[in-house]
């Protein structure tokens, strides 16, 4: 299991895991933990081996700022 069910509906990546696909409805969603982030992609559902429709990146250093 790369996710483990903190409470309700909150996950956690699992510290042994690099990455988790989750499909939501039409759409596969990538998330990938970086050496000093997270970067988050999107495909369209079974069309992961192409290009990206849209990705976004954080490093840990912002979020630590911002929080």
């Amino acid at each position: 299991m790369a996710l483990t069910l903190d409470e309700d509906l909150d996950y956690t990546l699992d510290s042994d895991s690099e990455s988790v696909w989750i499909t939501v409805d039409t759409v596969s969603v990538y998330i990938r933990r970086q050496d000093e982030g997270v970067s988050v992609y999107l495909y369209p559902i079974g069309r992961e081996d192409e290009d990206s429709i849209g990705e976004t990146y954080a490093t840990y250093a912002e979020c630590r700022e911002e929080a």
